[in-house]
């Protein structure tokens, strides 16, 4: 079992006076920014719990694909693990949400140790600390360098060890840690707002210099001091009553904290720390933008703008780590997350996506509606066309006349379609670069053979790109899946050879 104790640990690529907890970042306010201060500013901590919750909300599942779809399959060795619990400390909320916090933070990558049993099946899923690991090449092959905090010293993992998240990086190995380009900016929010809270410890006023008409020796100047500060210096001795003697005056020399920007500063600083992690600044608290449209609008985008594409990598990840080789090469199985659990707290988002999914041309069943609703089915769990009861009959089409389709359902065909032949579109260009790259090759005279090498080599490639969305239009249209894919791979051939 790896136990990971907590405490700092170098990384080979940095210093330890760049990283250490003690120290942290230098900022250009003279702030050194480190995950506890940046944590301390709360639109950080706000930013950084509201990514990372909604990630571990989302239920993470492994489904079996079938000839209608897929489903669940909850006999999978990882299912368990990533729907419920990965190891014997963490539930899946707290493991993604812990990952996720690491990822926001530093050092911009979350690891995890894989134990697999004795048919290399997983059976465990524990974080290791992620200042404690170094992706690094060796011999060709990615390894993870981990410092052992037990005295065992260094380990070396293969790369199928290892569960890596990660946010965007430069070489491919390692996500950037945002707190390392984001330290001026969480320092002077984190400035901004000391300087408040001494602002109102000083009861909010301006700074005073006391002057005396004659010259005062140290320790008259010192007790007078102690005695102005010890009347006037905090909260609970505002609005006392000032005596002065002697000719000793007081005048004020700063400016309000309206005049020095303070509050439009601050508030500010909420959207620049939004902008940084992808986040709606009105979930920061910043109110200033609170009509509901364009909160409707920001709340969309932070969904399909910053939360699915951590969803996507981590999809990704988990399939090339917890799945077997076999698995991936039949694409017999896939790990996926479950958006639709980010409407589930939206009553009418739910309501209008069950509404269509029951109408028209429907895609779901009364019944799976209620499971997903946590009620009892009521028997009918098949896909059935709505009855003519509830909707305007049509008039009788005339004879030999094409069959007329619902406008809702032509314009998804189209749409289908259209995705269909934006991927055809790539997948030609795609064909054409690799065959004029392969005829430039010496010897390779027979146009005919080189061209059957090429589309040999693409094919898995093009028929992964397509397949999802000739699914779809199939669904829509009725034709048969393989055909229609095998009609589209023969025109991208033929295009090319023209």
């Amino acid at each position: 079992m790896i136990l990971i104790q907590r405490r700092s640990i170098e990384d080979p690529r940095n210093s330890i006076a760049d990283w250490d907890e003690s120290s942290g970042l230098l900022a250009d306010t003279g702030q050194r920014i480190d995950r506890r201060k940046a944590l301390q500013y709360s639109p950080v901590w706000r930013a950084v719990f509201v990514v990372a919750s909604t990630i571990g909300k989302i239920p993470c599942r492994v489904y079996r694909r079938t000839a209608g779809g897929k489903e669940r399959a909850a006999d999978h060795p990882a299912y368990n693990l990533i729907r419920y619990k990965p190891n014997e400390r963490q539930t899946a909320f707290y493991f993604f949400q812990t990952a996720l916090a690491q990822c926001l933070l530093e050092p911009g990558n979350a690891y995890s140790y894989i134990y697999r049993g004795g048919r290399g099946e997983p059976v465990d899923i524990v974080p290791l600390d992620p200042r404690a690991v170094c992706p690094v090449i060796a011999d060709g092959e990615l390894q993870y360098v981990y410092y052992d905090p037990n005295g065992v010293g260094i380990r070396r993992f293969d790369r199928t060890q290892v569960l890596h998240f990660r946010g965007p990086g430069w070489d491919g190995l390692q996500g950037y840690s945002v707190l390392e380009f984001a330290r001026n900016s969480i320092g002077m929010g984190s400035a901004a707002q000391k300087y408040s809270n001494k602002y109102f410890a000083n009861s909010g006023e301006a700074r005073v210099v006391l002057e005396y008409p004659t010259w005062l020796d140290q320790e008259k100047a010192d007790a007078t001091l102690k005695m102005w500060n010890a009347m006037h210096g905090s909260l609970d001795n505002q609005h006392k009553t000032a005596l002065l003697q002697g000719g000793m005056k007081a005048s004020q020399i700063s400016i309000s904290a309206r005049d020095s920007q303070l509050i439009e500063t601050l508030n500010w600083s909420i959207k620049d720390v939004a902008n940084w992690f992808g986040v709606p600044p009105h979930k920061l608290g910043d109110t200033s933008r609170a009509a509901y449209n364009s909160l409707e609008q920001e709340n969309q985008s932070f969904l399909d703008d910053t939360i699915d594409p951590w969803l996507v990598m981590m999809e990704q990840e988990m399939r090339d780590k917890l799945l077997t080789g076999g698995e991936q090469m039949a694409d017999s199985h896939v790990i996926e997350f479950d958006r639709a659990a980010l409407v589930r707290a939206n009553l009418s988002a739910r309501a209008e996506y069950y509404s269509k999914g029951l109408s028209g041309h429907p895609w779901l069943a009364v019944d799976e509606v209620r499971n997903l609703e946590n009620m009892n089915g009521v028997g009918i769990d098949e896909i059935r066309a709505p009855s003519n009861n509830f909707q305007p009959t049509e008039p009788a089409a005339p004879a030999r006349a094409l069959p007329v389709i619902p406008a809702v359902n032509a314009e998804a065909v189209a749409a289908a379609s259209e995705a269909v032949g934006d991927i055809e579109a790539r997948m030609v260009k795609r064909l054409d670069y690799n065959y004029d790259k392969a005829l430039k090759k010496p010897g390779q005279a027979d146009r005919a053979a080189v061209f059957g090498q090429v589309c040999s080599e693409h094919d898995a490639v093009m028929r992964e790109a397509l397949l999802p969305a000739v699914r779809t239009l199939c669904a829509l249209t009725g034709e048969d899946v393989r055909e229609e894919a095998e009609r589209r791979i023969k025109a991208i051939h033929a295009e090319v050879m023209q």
